[in-house]
């Protein structure tokens, strides 16, 4: 009669039933979208908070690109996006690093759904990374190859990461 008892406690552990279970591989990927959450909010406070010594080194950076030669007009059109490209940074960095912070934390608020199964962590997902296109859109000069670069690099990383989350969809419940 006593093994009965433990036969009905076993049953309510039911270790087979993997209806619940987060799969492996959207727990490695949390983990690494929780990383670079992590990474990215800590350089942007640190940059919000060094703002002043930035200023310095565009200046330093500045005189070592009007010292370049330019002879070669490939390098040196290459040369005026990026001198564009780290000046609009650095005009934009606390509105830039701002907004970053915001959707890399909410991205981080999905990541959390995600690993408690919930669908809505996804799409949440989704929407930061079209607000980072959103962000890159309104920060960075238009028709400078480093935007171009960056948004293209941003744009394979962020589809590699929502392809893979959307593999796992079937695992994540309303």
């Amino acid at each position: 009669m006593n093994e009965d008892v433990f036969n009905d406690e076993l049953d309510d552990f039911n270790f087979d039933d993997n209806k619940n279970q987060r799969p492996t591989f959207l727990t490695v990927l949390i983990i690494l979208t929780w990383i670079s959450v992590g990474t990215t909010v800590l350089g942007g406070v640190f940059s919000l908070i060094n703002i002043g010594n930035s200023a310095d080194q565009l200046e330093q950076s500045m005189a070592v690109f009007d010292s370049m030669p330019d002879d070669n007009p490939i390098v040196k059109g290459y040369m005026k996006d990026y001198k564009e490209f780290i000046i609009s940074s650095m005009e934009n960095m606390y509105p830039l690093n701002l907004s970053n912070i915001i959707v890399y934390l909410i991205e981080g608020f999905a990541a959390l759904l995600m690993f408690n199964l919930k669908r809505l962590g996804f799409w949440i997902y989704l929407a930061c990374q079209i607000g980072f296109l959103v962000i890159f859109y309104s920060f960075y000069p238009s028709g400078n190859i480093m935007t171009t670069l960056t948004i293209i690099s941003g744009l394979i990383f962020s589809g590699v990461f929502v392809f893979l989350y959307g593999l796992n969809l079937k695992h994540l419940t309303k």
